[in-house]
């Protein structure tokens, strides 16, 4: 009886596990799989469902699809998965994490220590810390001049503070995700430059808005020297052009600008002589070619080899 239950064990398979990405089977969860708190894993022993293989190439994508930044990648990985996001233990996890181990791998295996967030097991109550924080309030204002809604964030009242009136927080914030984006990769010193600027245009645009034109031209200057000092970039105001052919570039010009304007006929003179060129080499020969016309170059040709030539030059 013993020796029938050896072999009934023996005969059965031992259990895989497949992953619903890739169709790869694994033998065991433990090494090729995610752990996840979340409800929707209870009844998968608490793993995912996607092999970490498949979730690795899924976080690298998005980082490129992010433009380098992993705490955005992040954060759309754990709302995919249904993974707890904090954004105090990601940045913490990334000051400490291993300079070649990605923030995902990192931030998954310590996020468990910290244990004022140990209740928190899904992305639900990312978005339930959000709501607490206020992080989708807005405040709207009546006003004639206003173009809408003035949208006012409890991370935008920790930046710029919470005294900062409403209207001066939408120019402060609107100039420095402007500046972020044509710097992205801005250092720290950068930073405390990127808000000083930010508050030399909000000085900028108040004195205006008074007609302080003084105080305006002060503002200006503020803003010059900081931008000039803090290494930072701007969008390139080259056309372009000169990547454009020659002819592409002046008929651009012509839709603007046309030539019959000018008094001075002698700008658009062809100081070159492709026009020349075109008509005696290229424009003549086909020519010549369809429709049968005699007409020859006047200078390389030889008189008198066709009728009606004279042997005269």
């Amino acid at each position: 009886m013993a020796r029938a239950r050896a072999v009934k064990s023996l005969s059965t398979p031992p259990p895989t596990y497949k992953c619903l990405k890739c169709g790869q089977e694994y033998n065991q969860q433990l090494t090729h799989f995610y752990k996840s708190q979340s409800p929707r894993y209870k009844h998968n022993n608490q793993y995912l469902d996607v092999c970490k293989f498949c979730v690795d190439l899924e976080y690298e994508d998005l980082i490129i699809a992010f433009h380098s930044d992993e705490m955005a990648a992040l954060k759309y990985i754990c709302q995919s998965y249904d993974w707890y996001y904090n954004e105090s233990i990601a940045t913490h996890v990334m000051s400490r994490k291993l300079v070649n181990q990605p923030l995902l791998s990192a931030y998954l295996q310590n996020r468990g220590r910290y244990k004022k967030y140990s209740s928190k097991t899904s992305y639900l109550d990312t978005l339930e810390e959000d709501l607490e924080n206020g992080a989708y309030s807005d405040i709207t204002l009546e006003d004639g001049e206003s173009s809408g809604e003035i949208r006012v964030t409890k991370k935008m009242k920790e930046h710029w503070g919470a005294k900062t009136a409403p209207e001066d927080m939408a120019i402060l914030e609107d100039h420095y995700q402007m500046l972020h984006n044509y710097n992205p990769e801005c250092t720290g010193n950068q930073e405390i430059y990127i808000k000083d600027l930010c508050y030399a245009h909000l000085m900028k645009m108040n004195a205006m808005k008074n007609n302080n034109f003084d105080l305006a031209t002060k503002a200006m200057s503020t803003y010059q020297s900081t931008f000039k000092n803090s290494g930072l970039e701007m969008v390139s105001e080259s056309d372009g052009s000169e990547n454009e052919t020659y002819g592409v570039t002046l008929s651009l010009i012509s839709q603007m600008t046309p030539e019959e304007y000018y008094q001075d006929k002698t700008l658009f003179r062809d100081y070159t002589g492709i026009g020349e060129y075109c008509e005696r080499f290229i424009e003549r020969p086909i020519r010549n070619l369809i429709t049968g016309d005699t007409a020859r170059d006047p200078e390389y040709h030889v008189p008198g080899d066709m009728p009606g030539d004279s042997d005269e030059e």
